[in-house]
């Protein structure tokens, strides 16, 4: 109905609601978006600034297919395709993994650890905060998840 479509329309396409909903998790989880957005970073800006632009990217994908991933988990495990569903994703996420990795491997030299664990902190920050069932007071801002990122979150000790 919002999308202007009848009912009847979308079930010519899919035989039904459960194949509907994984041809959307199949689209939403198409990491060529993310993947080209992360690698257009500008290398100019410190990595800071960098790892901002990463974390509003990553915010962005998350928030859009939070939902639908919910949708996924309320299917019968036994639905034809939802193995496939689980292996696309599982696809995407070590592309989105192998993108922020390359982001981070451009600092290797300032990091305290490998690139590939940063880009696991971040990601796994990104997406804990853009859980659906977490009210907004429990979501930290993208500044704060750069700045613990970055900087962590103990200052150092004055004498």
């Amino acid at each position: 109905e919002a999308a202007g479509i009848a009912e009847g329309t979308i079930f010519r396409v899919f035989p039904d609601k459960n194949a509907l909903i994984h041809a959307a998790i199949e689209t939403a989880m198409d990491p060529a978006p993310i993947c080209t957005a992360v690698g257009a970073i500008d290398d100019s800006l410190p990595v800071e600034g960098q790892v901002a632009a990463a974390t509003d990217i990553l915010i962005a994908r998350f928030e859009s297919v939070a939902s639908l991933l919910s949708m996924l988990r309320s299917l019968p495990h036994s639905h034809e395709g939802h193995d496939e569903v689980h292996r696309i994703a599982k696809q995407s996420t070590s592309a989105v993994a192998a993108a922020l990795t390359g982001l981070f491997a451009r600092h290797q030299d300032r990091l305290q650890v490998d690139p590939a664990q940063a880009a696991l902190m971040l990601r796994n920050m990104a997406f804990t905060n853009a859980l659906p069932h977490l009210s907004p007071e429990e979501k930290i801002s993208p500044e704060q998840m750069v700045s613990a990122l970055c900087f962590g979150i103990v200052s150092p000790e004055t004498n």
